[in-house]
C-alpha cells in the first residue's frame, strides 16, 4: 500500500465494477459507472451509478494477521424509485457471490462470516438531480492468509 492509495480498496472496487457490469441483465446500462475509495464532494452526475469502497477500521491480531473492515456503498439516480427494492435485491445476491470468490481471483481474503448488508435508502437532493444511497455491504478482509 502506498501512503496515498488503499490498494486493497482499489482492487475490490475494480473487481466489483467489472463483474457487476458483466452480470448486468439490462442491456446498454451500467450497474457501476465509476468508483471512489473515499467519500468525495461534488461528484458529477455522469459518474452515477457510483460505488464507494472504503476501509472503515483496522484490527491487529496476535498472529500478525491484520483484519480490515470495508464498506461498499452503492449510489444510484434511478428515475423510478419503485424499482430500487428489486435492484438492491439483485445487487445483494451478486455482491455476496463476488465476495466469495475474491480470494481466488484478486488475492483478497474476505472472512465470509463477517459479510453483512444494509438496504436502507438515503436520499440526497442536489437540486437538479436526486441521488439514492440504496445499499451498503460490509465485510472484513484478513491480511496475510
Amino acid at each position: 500500500m502506498t501512503i496515498f492509495q488503499d490498494e486493497t480498496a482499489t482492487k475490490i472496487a475494480i473487481f466489483l465494477q467489472q463483474n457487476l457490469n458483466l452480470a448486468n441483465p439490462v442491456p446498454n446500462t451500467f450497474v457501476v459507472q465509476s468508483f471512489r475509495i473515499f467519500d468525495a464532494p461534488n461528484i458529477p452526475l455522469s459518474d452515477y451509478p457510483l460505488l464507494i469502497v472504503k476501509r472503515m477500521n483496522d484490527r491487529a491480531s496476535v498472529s500478525n494477521k491484520g483484519r480490515y473492515s470495508y464498506a461498499c456503498d452503492f449510489f444510484v439516480t434511478l428515475p423510478n424509485v419503485d424499482s430500487i427494492p428489486a435492484y438492491v435485491n439483485w445487487l445483494e445476491k451478486q455482491v455476496t457471490e463476488f465476495t466469495s470468490i475474491m480470494r481466488m481471483t484478486i488475492d483478497v481474503h474476505v472472512d465470509l462470516s463477517t459479510r453483512s448488508s444494509d438496504m436502507k435508502l438515503n436520499i440526497f437532493d442536489f437540486g437538479n438531480y436526486v441521488v439514492y444511497k440504496c445499499f451498503r455491504y460490509t465485510f472484513q478482509v484478513i491480511e496475510g492468509c
